[in-house]
């Protein structure tokens, strides 16, 4: 049976964002089986396909063992990462809302 085509990541700052979370659970010496979250949703996390969620944020945010550079670099990758999520939900709705006046027209004719 041939295997599932892998979503790409959102945006290039989510995937970002996934990879420096898996640096960080490398460097803590951390397996995926070792996290309080399933493996898939951390595989996901880390390939930048889903958002993590605050509490696995914070979880992340722990290996980074007091180090201020660590966990400047994970603030601000995680901002750049929200912000530009916004930028393109906002797409997807301008998007959804232009198909929804284009369908509108075509129907009044």
């Amino acid at each position: 049976m041939p295997r599932k085509a892998r979503r790409p990541p959102e945006t290039p700052e989510q995937l970002e964002l996934g990879q420096y979370l898996r640096t960080l659970r490398e460097y803590a010496g951390r397996t995926t089986y070792e996290m309080s979250y399933s493996n898939s949703t951390i595989s996901e996390v880390e390939n930048g396909i889903k958002f993590p969620s605050m509490t696995l944020l914070l979880e992340y945010a722990t290996f980074c063992h007091g180090d201020p550079e660590r966990e400047k670099e994970l603030d601000r990758l995680h901002w750049a990462a929200v912000k530009a999520r916004r930028e393109f939900k906002g797409k997807i709705v301008n998007i959804e809302q232009s198909s929804a006046k284009r369908r509108m027209l075509l129907e009044s004719y």
